[in-house]
């Protein structure tokens, strides 16, 4: 069974920013950003998302998707991120 729930959380303070819907960068839920995310408050530690590869983009949208929905975010917000992702990720470049 593949858990629904991250079992890595990000920092609080990045919680805290998508409970306000404030910009959380992608990065914060790659494998880099989840290990060390007390670090991660610092802004200028951030790497742009589209400086991300496709592989830490693929896994830091799922763990973005999950905190939408643990943070209790609208169903047609998550549904809206769902096809935006769908959209890139199925594009042909």
């Amino acid at each position: 069974m593949v858990p629904t729930v991250p079992w890595i959380r990000p920092s609080e303070y990045m919680i805290i920013r998508l409970e306000a819907f404030k910009h959380v960068s992608l990065q914060v839920f790659t494998h880099e950003g989840l290990k060390g995310a007390a670090g991660l408050v610092d802004s200028k530690h951030d790497k742009p998302d589209n400086d991300l590869s496709f592989i830490e983009f693929l896994f830091a949208k799922n763990y973005f998707l999950a905190q939408l929905e643990l943070t209790k975010w609208p169903a047609r917000v998550i549904d809206a991120f769902h096809r935006f992702f769908f959209y890139i990720e199925t594009h042909e470049l």
